[in-house]
């Protein structure tokens, strides 16, 4: 009787941990089908240098790792760069290249590069967030730290308007184009502006590109919009005078400066990849 009892166990052992490896056989992971990955030539001066293309098949990047991670993680290079937040990681992460190049599974959701790098393409950003763990063996941690911020909040209809067709984004001609077309006189001081079927974000990513602060959303608008053709008068301005928040305003915004906990990345681990 003991031995059926010893038997009995052991197959229900044995069926629990089969059951574990095919439950873990089955995860859902996204990932490239295969990946490539070679030093560049030469180490850069700036973190956020990279070029890259993203095809309905295919990923080709030539980035450093602290550009990937900014891919992977949706957050704004140069404003991660200048507030600083990635922190914890050697050195070599903000200087050299990396060249990779991928493959996409079949069936993966389109992307544009210009969805890729405002954050919008979640299927490839998990697709790269594997990659880092796996290639570059990447462990890193939330932390939350003070800094300057801005928010944003929409006070004023009449610029911007809801897209008559919200069914995809605006997807400019060039793949790495901003949909935004921005034309800056700076001796003039004269901004021309206009959008169409743009996300807000779009304009958040503009505004963080052109001031160390961190935008932070409170508008509550979702969907698609247009930017009417607008024609500002700025003033006349010296280059690297940030004159986007009176942009912003001019089209119905708000912007608070102030200061607020903003997310940053810690590297616990990050390895060089070897080659393949």
């Amino acid at each position: 009787m003991r031995n059926r009892i010893a038997e009995a166990l052991s197959i229900v052992v044995l069926l629990a941990g089969s059951s574990a490896v095919s439950a873990q056989d089955v995860i859902d992971r996204d990932a490239f089908e295969v990946a490539s990955i070679r030093p560049g030539a030469a180490p850069v001066p700036v973190p956020c240098a990279s070029l890259f293309e993203l095809t309905s098949g295919r990923l080709t990047i030539s980035a450093t790792v602290y550009r990937l991670v900014t891919l992977a993680y949706a957050r704004d290079c140069v404003t991660a760069s200048n507030l600083g937040l990635i922190s914890g990681a050697p050195d070599w992460m903000q200087k050299e290249i990396f060249n990779i190049q991928a493959t996409l599974p079949a069936g993966t959701p389109p992307s544009t590069t210009q969805q890729l790098n405002n954050g919008e393409a979640p299927k490839v950003q998990a697709m790269l967030r594997n990659l880092l763990a796996d290639r570059f063996h990447l462990v890193l941690h939330r932390a939350s730290k003070d800094g300057p911020i801005y928010n944003v909040y929409f006070v004023k209809e009449g610029r911007i308007k809801l897209s008559a067709d919200q069914t995809k984004p605006f997807v400019p001609a060039n793949p790495i184009a901003s949909p935004l077309e921005i034309k800056t006189d700076r001796v003039t001081g004269i901004v021309g502006l206009r959008a169409k079927a743009i996300r807000i974000g779009a304009l958040m990513n503009a505004l963080q590109l052109r001031d160390s602060r961190f935008v932070v959303d409170k508008t509550g608008l979702t969907g698609l919009y247009d930017v009417q053709d607008s024609v500002i008068d700025v003033g006349p301005s010296d280059a690297g005078v940030n004159v986007w928040p009176q942009i912003m305003e001019y089209l119905g915004f708000k912007l608070e400066a102030t200061r607020g906990p903003i997310e940053s990345l810690v590297i616990d681990q990050l390895e060089r990849p070897t080659e393949n």
